[in-house]
């Protein structure tokens, strides 16, 4: 099976609309491709992503993200409110057929957890609860799905190096305790990216890595000026 690799690293914008945009955009797009898989590999600067049916005056603190310049958006899929930045690594896995939400997490799910042994953590401590991961009960990860016509997303973001303090005062609430990556295992981002590339590689052996074509580029900007800046859409 072919898999396309974007890691998306050294070139994310440091606009979260546009990341966003650009992801929804490579979906939307993904009927073009040749390949079943896409995996995208990116982060964003210091934002808070609320999921597409979360209200804002009930999950952020509205006032501290403007006094810490902390972009407030909107994505495509649904689940809980999460806090974005350069400590925490996003993961997006596009398949070009339908699948369900629970299939999607158990395969981007056993990614992760796979990555996450490889660093060192005992693989009885990583434990894979509906669409969260855990290592030692403390929340790593959580994942969400967004499923349109015969194409399907699965993404996550991994709390790395993340800063946990404006995490925490960003958000209003938390479901489950967090903790970084990096507590247990001393791994960098970088070193996670290694080893995830590694894993992706050997479990499905064929792998392109591309860059982004001009349609996807053209197709983002069309879902950024019509979407993800409308005031309908985006909240700050």
């Amino acid at each position: 099976m072919t898999v396309r690799l974007l890691t998306l690293w050294d070139s994310v914008s440091k606009d979260p609309l546009w990341n966003l945009s650009l992801e929804e955009a490579i979906l939307d797009t993904l009927h073009q491709s040749k390949h079943t898989y896409t995996f995208i590999i990116w982060f964003n600067p210091p934002s808070v992503v609320l999921g597409r049916f979360s209200k804002v005056d009930n999950e952020v603190n509205i006032e501290y993200c403007k006094s810490e310049g902390i972009r407030v958006v909107r994505r495509i899929s649904g689940g809980g409110t999460i806090y974005h930045d350069q400590g925490c690594l996003n993961i997006s896995l596009l398949v070009k057929r339908r699948l369900w939400a629970e299939t999607l997490y158990q395969i981007l799910g056993d990614l992760v957890a796979k990555t996450i042994q490889a660093l060192g953590v005992r693989r009885a401590d990583i434990v894979l609860r509906e669409n969260n991961i855990f290592v030692s009960e403390l929340k790593i990860c959580g994942m969400a799905a967004h499923i349109r016509n015969d194409r399907s997303l699965v993404h996550t973001s991994i709390l790395i190096e993340s800063n946990l303090e404006k995490l925490k005062r960003s958000l209003k609430k938390l479901k489950y305790p967090v903790m970084n990556l990096s507590k247990i295992t001393n791994a960098s981002i970088n070193d996670f990216v290694k080893i995830l590339r590694k894993i992706i590689q050997e479990d499905y052996e064929v792998i392109d890595e591309m860059e982004i074509n001009i349609s996807e580029i053209n197709q983002a900007s069309i879902v950024y000026l019509e979407k993800y800046t409308n005031k309908k859409w985006n909240i700050l």
